[in-house]
């Protein structure tokens, strides 16, 4: 290509530049700065052409976010925080020329965490009502639900877990009173069944677990008086068997004896002589059985000398 050639070439690129730049077609012109600049990238002329062209276009840019931003004000007023932020975001890629959009958007993400804050505290409280409200009608079970679900937030959760920790020793009261006919009774299974499901709604009460232990001590004391007969009959037999010398016997009769009454001291007497003698017997069983084998090897040895082994 010759010098006039080239010169033509830029020539005609240079009328194409202004014709768009007339246009105001500020993206073609710039594409068009920037072809020139590849074959000839010291062209200072185009060079600041481009630089006019990017000037020009920024301060457009920044007149357009101005407007974008201005068209918000109303997001502003009416506290929509949420559309806010949406609507900044989109818009802060072009911070670069327009820096006052970030500190927009952080300032509306500040509001809008403020916003939400005072929202969830709203109805944390409106919650803590309904809470109450459920109380007073003894609907204790979806009190309890309730504020277990508003810990999740992390709001006054030291105020809900002292109401939660109040709810649930009213809802204990509550049953017990309730309950009454049953824990005066006789229903010792079904009592035991009641206070372990006291338990569940809160397992350190203190007065349940006395309760607990009280209703055991006195089943027990039932299930002997109960049985009370029995006992006298299974004590004649096991004394009959021990002087029988049947003490496994008396041992497992014993055994069965003290699950009823775990108190009945003569029952752990006759076991626990029962146990000493059955094991003097298998002692001495052992003792005979080592004897017997002794004297048959013995035997064996003086009758045919040739299975000794000499060392």
């Amino acid at each position: 290509m010759t010098g006039d050639e080239a010169k033509k070439i830029i020539k005609d690129a240079m009328d194409r530049i202004n014709a768009l730049i007339s246009m105001e077609k500020w993206k073609e012109a710039h594409r068009a700065c920037l072809e020139i600049l590849r074959f000839d990238p010291e062209n200072i002329k185009v060079i600041r052409i481009k630089n006019k062209i990017e000037k020009i276009v920024r301060k457009i840019n920044i007149k357009t976010l101005k407007d974008d931003v201005a068209k918000l004000d109303h997001l502003w007023k009416e506290k929509n925080y949420e559309s806010l932020l949406e609507n900044l975001k989109k818009l802060e890629p072009y911070a670069i020329d327009y820096p006052n959009i970030r500190k927009l958007y952080i300032l509306a993400q500040k509001k809008y965490n403020s916003q939400l804050l005072e929202r969830q505290e709203q109805y944390i409280h409106d919650e803590l009502l309904h809470m109450n409200a459920l109380a007073v009608e003894s609907k204790y079970d979806e009190a309890v639900k309730l504020g277990e679900k508003l810990r999740a937030f992390r709001i006054k959760e030291d105020k809900i877990i002292n109401i939660l920790k109040s709810l649930r020793k009213q809802w204990i009261e509550h049953e017990i009173v309730t309950h009454r006919g049953l824990t005066d009774s006789e229903k010792y299974e079904d009592i035991l069944l009641f206070y372990q499901g006291l338990l569940r709604i809160d397992s350190k009460y203190e007065k349940v677990r006395k309760l607990m232990e009280r209703a055991k001590k006195s089943y027990q004391t039932y299930k002997i008086q109960q049985k009370r007969e029995f006992i006298y009959k299974q004590m004649d037999k096991i004394k009959t068997l021990f002087q029988l010398k049947r003490y496994e016997q008396v041992m497992n009769m014993t055994e069965e004896l003290l699950e009823i009454d775990p108190l009945n001291k003569e029952s752990r007497f006759f076991f626990k002589k029962a146990k000493r003698k059955a094991e003097a017997i298998a002692d001495r069983e052992i003792y005979k059985q080592m004897k017997k084998s002794r004297g048959e090897i013995r035997n064996e040895m003086l009758n045919d000398k040739s299975n000794v082994v000499k060392m």
